[in-house]
């Protein structure tokens, strides 16, 4: 009942994550260039709950994001496809334990979720300011992925100690 209660809890948490957008302090990010929350909320939740659930919460996190964000491009296909990957190594991998295999999951997640946003901009968008390489993108690209790889390691650490249970 313990282990349930936690897992709402941390569920709870994800419906606060697009607004960690806004409250997040100015001293976390880089040029004011923040860290992808959801992807940080995403590691645990379907690293701990496999694919099916994984990509359940990529796809509810991914919404609540885009509601609240309101940009032209949408998140759904990299969160999703992010849940499914993430739950399918920590359903049929070995148990992950270190900092540092989360935060370059997370490094890895954020430069494919990143590499979407930019492939629907300049594909999708038919926009003459976007070009297909403009640097400014790749540096802010490369900015919120260092920016959430740093941070991902402490964050997804105590959320997995603190709300899921280690597997035997």
């Amino acid at each position: 009942m313990k282990r349930q209660a936690k897992k709402y809890i941390y569920l709870g948490l994800g419906g606060i994550v697009p607004f960690l957008y806004f409250i997040s302090p100015n001293w976390i990010s880089i040029y004011g260039i923040q860290p992808n929350w959801g992807i940080i909320w995403l590691l645990p939740w379907a690293i701990e709950e496999g694919p099916i659930l994984g990509m359940l919460g990529g796809l509810c996190c991914s919404l609540l994001l885009d509601s609240v964000l309101a940009q032209s491009v949408t998140q759904i296909p990299s969160f999703v496809l992010l849940g499914y990957w993430w739950g399918r190594i920590g359903f049929k991998g070995p148990l992950i334990e270190n900092s540092f295999s989360l935060g370059l999951l997370v490094f890895i997640g954020s430069f494919f979720n990143g590499l979407i946003i930019w492939l629907q901009q300049t594909l999708l968008l038919q926009n003459e300011r976007i070009y297909l390489f403009n640097i400014s993108i790749f540096q802010i690209l490369i900015t919120e992925t260092i920016v959430t790889a740093i941070l991902a390691p402490m964050i997804c650490s105590c959320a997995l100690l603190s709300f899921f249970r280690k597997k035997n």
